[in-house]
């Protein structure tokens, strides 16, 4: 068996944990981590903002990739634009909006240096601003192979911007592929597109979403987590993810008020923290629905899975709030790998994938009404027993396995030809 020579790939993101205690968004930590597993001959570097969010130091040597970070404001303290998703940092906090200029360039910098430091045979930006905008820079003024994968609104955002589509367009025509995770995220890049370069840029598309993978928990840690959230003999409807607008969990809290009039024994997990943590607790106690909903603040490891597990439904009630958008959710990942019966809406890229009543359900976005009829299926479903839609999720989830999707990337963006 011959044995590959080693590659170098430079992973630029605004947001990966510091540590396992760390809350942010963990996708691109996963991809590094499997990207190594299935192909040991690549060394991974991951290049992100110090946030002051959790303790970040300037280099760390970890088991599957190595660590690094710039700062991007002084007093450092101050450093909250990055760490927990610029778009909703911004929104809470407009004063943020200073730090914008400081990330680019202090980005712009640090990827240079690096880049001649490490010389990587690859520059994969994840997110497309500012990752790629600053990456496609470096890249250029090192001769550097530059890819990058884009969500949904990390792009749609530049929409405003003076010349937006000339720099998406040289961008797009720079990179030699780009993942996205659903037709409505292509839909919003090409929204920069030209009739002149409209299929240049469309040849270069793939869609891969991000990736999961089956979290195996025992029973004790299940009965811990029905022990705790006080679970047992419940039926559990089951939200996890930032508690900001876009996720629709106000929405989904109505919903609940309905259902649970019907079955006073069903109960309301919503996993996960934000700004509009207030506004949501504020609505439980106005519908008087504090002794059915929990709010359980960020967790992580084996608690959340835990709680997944006793779930029988999984609620992903996304909502479009302006250019926000979902490209496609990692809970529904999540909660089809589960084997739950899972409710998506059709703003979240995951209705195009799904076949509504058959491996998952699909409500319309912003309507109680709708969610209140899906999740009633749903949780009919779920207590059915019906090996038809266990084999149905199972079939569904298989495609999302970190694996398979990484696999599928290291094709489509030609790494094995560098």
């Amino acid at each position: 068996m011959s044995i590959q020579p080693t590659k170098k790939i430079l992973f630029t993101t605004s947001t990966i944990p510091a540590s396992d205690n760390d809350s942010a968004p963990a996708f691109v930590k996963d991809e590094a981590i499997w990207f190594k597993k299935l192909y040991p001959h690549l060394e991974i570097s991951v290049l992100s903002p110090h946030n002051s969010y959790t303790t970040t130091v300037p280099f760390q040597h970890l088991e599957y990739y190595d660590d690094y970070r710039f700062h991007y404001f002084w007093p450092f303290k101050f450093e909250k634009l990055t760490g927990r998703g610029i778009q909703p940092a911004l929104k809470k906090n407009p004063w943020l909006y200073v730090e914008l200029p400081g990330l680019f360039i202090a980005e712009f910098f640090a990827t240079w240096r690096l880049a001649k430091k490490l010389k990587p045979d690859m520059i994969y930006a994840h997110w497309f601003t500012p990752q790629a905008i600053t990456g496609a820079l470096v890249a250029r003024l090192t001769k550097t192979p530059f890819v990058f994968d884009s969500q949904a609104s990390d792009v749609i955002v530049l929409k405003k911007v003076p010349f937006a589509k000339k720099i998406v367009a040289s961008i797009c025509n720079q990179a030699l592929a780009y993942t996205l995770p659903s037709r409505q995220t292509v839909d919003k890049l090409l929204y920069f597109a030209t009739d002149e370069n409209r299929e240049a840029i469309k040849s270069k598309i793939h869609l891969i979403p991000l990736g999961t993978a089956p979290v195996p928990v025992d029973d004790v840690a299940i009965a811990a987590a029905r022990d705790k959230y006080k679970l047992e003999n419940k039926k559990v409807i089951y939200f996890i993810g930032r508690l900001v607008d876009r996720k629709g969990i106000d929405i989904l809290i109505r919903s609940f008020k309905d259902l649970s009039d019907d079955d006073p024994e069903l109960r309301l997990v919503i996993v996960g923290d934000g700004q509009e943590r207030d506004n949501l607790t504020n609505l439980v106690d106005q519908l008087a629905l504090s002794d059915r909903v929990i709010f359980t603040g960020y967790i992580n490891g084996e608690e959340r899975f835990a709680l997944l597990q006793i779930a029988n439904v999984c609620a992903v009630p996304s909502v479009n709030v302006g250019d926000q958008a979902e490209g496609l959710p990692i809970v529904f990942m999540e909660g089809v790998t589960a084997g739950k019966a899972v409710v998506v809406t059709d703003a979240t890229g995951a209705h195009e994938i799904v076949e509504d009543g058959k491996n998952a359900f699909v409500a319309t976005a912003g309507s109680v009404d709708s969610l209140t009829v899906k999740i009633r299926e749903a949780l009919a479903k779920s207590e059915s027993d019906d090996p038809t839609f266990k084999q149905t999720v199972i079939k569904l989830s298989e495609q999302f396995q970190w694996p398979s999707i990484i696999k599928r990337r290291f094709e489509a963006l030609k790494i094995d030809r560098l």
